[in-house]
């Protein structure tokens, strides 16, 4: 991997795992995404393997799907729909809010999960290229922490498979050109 993607993508990892700060860490997620996918695929094109990149994308949109569903369902259970039921008021809103909140967490939940599987995926493809087995570690984390999201541990998991994923990025070898490998000879 060249010099420019290890940075892009450790930087991008780095910026993920500071999106547990309030209110600007979705701004450094948002940030940290776009770059690390800038970074894989780059270096999906250096190692002419188009799936780690693929996989990586396939993550990344089913993850934001989900999340923009989730938003969705948990913001649907602020919707009266008591007029719809012969319910009182109340009870239509905490049946909706009951509704709204489960449908939240079971659309986040599996897409979390799929999202997981193809990172692991991508990053499993970017370990046998690199030898460096932490991208394997950090697909793995993120894997299982998102199988284990349900409890707390799982976004901990999740949190720590990213900061591998920076270190990764940062301790993986620099590629040379062949034309630099020619010209030391």
């Amino acid at each position: 991997m060249d010099e420019k993607t290890k940075i892009l993508g450790g930087i991008g990892s780095i910026l993920i795992v500071l999106g547990i700060i309030p209110y600007i860490g979705v701004l450094f997620s948002i940030v940290g995404f776009v770059s690390l996918l800038i970074a894989v695929k780059q270096f999906s094109d250096q190692y002419k393997d188009e799936n780690i990149f693929r996989n990586f994308l396939t993550g990344f949109i089913i993850n934001l799907i989900g999340m923009i569903i989730a938003i969705i369902a948990a913001v649907s259970t602020f919707i009266p729909f008591a007029s719809l039921t012969n319910l009182d008021k109340d009870t239509a809103l905490g049946i909706g809010a009951i509704l709204g909140i489960s449908v939240a967490l079971l659309v986040f939940y599996i897409t979390s999960v799929i999202s997981g599987l193809m990172f692991k995926k991508a990053f499993d493809s970017m370990s046998k290229f690199t030898n460096n087995d932490l991208f394997s570690w950090a697909g793995s984390l993120i894997f299982w922490g998102s199988i284990a999201v349900i409890i707390l541990l799982g976004g901990i998991l999740i949190w720590i498979g990213w900061i591998l994923a920076a270190i990764a990025f940062f301790t993986t070898e620099t590629k040379r050109d062949i034309t630099e490998t020619t010209i030391s000879l």
